[in-house]
């Protein structure tokens, strides 16, 4: 329905984050010393997971990401990257004429700081069905949060760009959104 109707409950747009001090810090008064958890609306989270499934099988059988890219794709885990690697690498070593270079990327807080702008364009460029993107720009349009800390809890404000961290979707959409770099 939620595609027949073009609709997106307003009330599972609003998430809560809770921030929780990590033990043994040595120092409160740094940000690195809290933990921010993301609580959604369990209703979008099993919608969003029944698109992120969709979507997985879009994106596999129509080979829509590198073949390189191992995050959130079926039959490529982390120990397949990790055994592809070290093919790579034996490779090299048996040829005494070749080299490898690897870069790895760590992006710090990479969810929160998508421009779901670039997203979308991304999911268009990649060949995403229509129906699928407009629903994910509706999933995404005025979102509220509240933070809560301590005995604190904000009054919601709005979240502009971003996507979910805990939101079955969010891995996948992430890959999409980077996945120009590879």
């Amino acid at each position: 329905m939620t595609f027949h109707l073009s609709i997106y409950p307003e009330e599972w747009k609003q998430s809560s984050t809770i921030v929780l001090c990590k033990p043994s810090q040595p120092d409160y008064s740094l940000p690195k010393a809290y933990r921010p958890i993301t609580l959604l609306d369990s209703m979008a989270k099993i919608l969003s997971s029944y698109i992120a499934d969709d979507l997985t099988y879009i994106t596999e059988h129509h080979n829509l990401l590198p073949p390189m890219h191992f995050g959130r794709c079926p039959g490529r885990s982390t120990t397949n990257l990790l055994h592809l690697l070290t093919k790579f690498v034996m490779d090299a070593w048996a040829s005494k004429d070749s080299f490898i270079s690897i870069l790895f990327l760590d992006i710090k807080a990479a969810f929160p700081s998508v421009i779901v702008s670039k997203l979308l364009h991304n999911l268009k460029k990649t060949g995403i069905p229509t129906e699928y993107i407009d629903w994910y720009c509706r999933r995404l349009a005025n979102r509220t949060m509240t933070l809560s800390f301590d005995n604190f809890k904000s009054t919601p404000f709005n979240v502009q760009n971003g996507i979910d961290q805990g939101c079955p979707i969010s891995p996948l959409a992430f890959i999409f959104y980077n996945a120009d770099i590879l």
